[in-house]
């Protein structure tokens, strides 16, 4: 099955939001960093806006990303952050040698300066299935730090050693397959980590096939006080007979706590919107973030100049139409394509707009901000 990254999140704020198709691998592998699933997107180069919400349920810009790539190969991510700290722009090159994943470059902007700053650079060596990972931490160099990761035909990655870190301390993470729902489906799979004294079993996942020979779902037992314990399960919906994900909710008993993921597809089936709620158990689900991807990416190393970043969400939609925007919004007007102007209302409290009345079709809304307008066409749906 194709791998799913929603932003390819390797950026440290974004890694809870990554997630895979199958369950199966949960752990990264050095390339993941290097490639996309371009189909699930808008177009091949595209941007998207990260929201959170505050306490009082509103959704809150925090970030934008924009991607470039080329054949499925990430060549370039640059993001940046609405309240950033000292650093408000970060930017990774990727490079390849004979179509194997070379290196990553890094690279940072101080808050209110223009010029890029080196922020370090990661490089991979391979020999046959073992993979020489080394790394750069901003701030804490350790050039003879190396990471390793070995490939099996079954889990791609099978399992993971940290060599040399500060302090002579290594560990290793592996994977190993009990049993299977067909050839190169495990249905259970063991986790295993190493100290520099011993081997523990740490996880044993069991996963749910249907018939399309699709993960539907995983349980997880923890091994935790000597004993394996249940720790939760993960389930996810497709979108009929594809391999679009529809849904994903994961349970965590330990912590009482559920999360419920939500794709949205635009009218050519391409990835258009994803939502993150969460809720302890037996309360409501609350929306914590909100990430909605645009066809065409947009500059961003000025947002925090003011620079118009505006988004309209779902599209197409059959009841409500959401928008944001990083400056204010005074007016909006609704136009059919006829030019005939169908509603006119301020905005200065508006975040949402009622369409259900609208017959099925298409429609423009224009935005008007201090000086200038901004139009967006959505899609009525039935």
């Amino acid at each position: 099955m194709k791998k799913l990254f929603l932003l390819l999140f390797t950026c440290p704020l974004f890694s809870n939001a990554q997630f895979l198709t199958n369950f199966i691998e949960p752990y990264k592998t050095p390339q993941s960093q290097f490639y996309l699933d371009t189909s699930i997107y808008p177009s091949t180069n595209f941007s998207a806006f990260d929201y959170s919400t505050n306490n009082s349920g509103d959704l809150i810009l925090r970030s934008q990303y924009n991607f470039i790539t080329s054949n499925s190969k990430l060549l370039s991510r640059q993001y940046t952050f609405t309240n950033p700290g000292e650093f408000d722009y970060y930017e990774t090159n990727y490079e390849f040698k004979n179509g194997l994943p070379s290196q990553m470059r890094y690279f940072r902007r101080q808050k209110d300066q223009t010029l890029l700053e080196p922020d370090g650079i990661d490089s991979f060596a391979y020999d046959g299935k073992l993979i020489k990972y080394k790394y750069y931490l901003s701030g804490n160099q350790n050039p003879n730090t190396q990471k390793e990761y070995v490939y099996d035909s079954v889990f791609g990655i099978k399992a993971t050693f940290m060599r040399n870190l500060p302090g002579l301390i290594e560990y290793s993470a592996m994977f190993d397959a009990k049993a299977f729902h067909k050839a190169y489906l495990p249905a259970i799979v063991s986790t295993y980590g190493d100290s520099e004294f011993e081997r523990k079993l740490y996880r044993t996942s069991y996963y749910t096939y249907d018939s399309l020979d699709r993960v539907i779902a995983a349980t997880d037992s923890v091994y935790l006080f000597n004993s394996l314990r249940l720790d939760g399960y993960r389930r996810i919906v497709y979108k009929g007979n594809s391999l679009k994900i529809d849904s994903i909710i994961e349970n965590n008993i330990l912590y009482n706590e559920e999360r419920l993921y939500l794709l949205e597809y635009d009218s050519q089936e391409k990835l258009s919107q994803f939502s993150r709620y969460e809720r302890k158990i037996n309360d409501e689900f609350k929306l914590k973030q909100r990430i909605v991807y645009t066809k065409n990416p947009l500059g961003i190393r000025d947002l925090n100049k003011k620079e118009l970043i505006f988004s309209l969400y779902p599209n197409p939609s059959s009841d409500f139409v959401y928008f944001q925007a990083n400056q204010k919004i005074k007016q909006i007007s609704l136009y059919d394509l006829q030019a005939n102007k169908l509603l006119e209302q301020n905005a200065t409290d508006i975040k949402m707009l009622d369409i259900s009345s609208l017959s099925h079709g298409v429609y423009l809304i224009c935005f008007e901000f201090e000086g200038k307008k901004y139009f967006e066409r959505f899609i009525k749906s039935k």
